[in-house]
């Protein structure tokens, strides 16, 4: 058993959260919902998980007839600094975004920063979603809006499954399971 989509065998169970279907949810909610047409995503490309979340973006700009903008993608590296760095990119458009939404949490800590230190208001005047519901969210004022994936729920299926193969309860084909995630509203949008 692995952990990891981008994993491909014919008898090897593959876990994973699936990032893609919830960057699309979560995009699509801040179109539909809460009236974003300027988007801005910290994307990080070149790795399963930030590849499947550009995907997600994209596929949900598209589905909501929303143009998508190049501009509005900036790269980071998964850190706090990079998120921070990002979002000066994006605060320098002519026509900056209404919300941005990072890869991870770090990365969305590093722009809630950015945003705070440029004296606008969140979300009055930029509003901010991260993802991976990591702890430090609910401590950052103004709590972040996130992404919650479920890694203990998602281990104790990975732990069966094993166990399944070991004791030979199950010898079949490749099973994959994805963990559908929560979107957190909290006070950054």
């Amino acid at each position: 058993v692995v952990l990891g989509e981008h994993i491909h065998h014919p008898t090897v169970d593959v876990f994973h959260a699936d990032d893609e279907g919830a960057t699309f949810d979560t995009t699509e909610w801040l179109i539909q919902k809460k009236g974003h047409r300027r988007i801005g995503f910290i994307a990080v490309q070149n790795t399963p998980p930030g590849d499947r979340r550009i995907r997600g973006h994209l596929r949900a700009l598209q589905a909501n007839g929303v143009e998508v903008n190049q501009d509005l993608i900036v790269q980071g590296d998964w850190s706090v600094e990079s998120g921070y760095e990002a979002t000066q990119r994006l605060l320098n458009l002519d026509q900056r975004p209404t919300v941005i939404f990072a890869c991870n949490d770090h990365m969305a800590i590093g722009a809630l920063n950015c945003i705070l230190d440029c004296g606008l208001r969140i979300p009055e005047d930029m509003a901010i979603v991260g993802f991976d519901n990591i702890p430090i969210t609910t401590l950052v004022r103004p709590k972040l809006t996130t992404i919650a994936q479920f890694p203990v729920e998602i281990g104790n299926l990975l732990a069966q499954a094993l166990f399944e193969r070991i004791e030979k309860t199950y010898s079949g084909p490749r099973r994959v399971f994805a963990r559908k995630m929560q979107l957190i509203e909290r006070d950054s949008t």
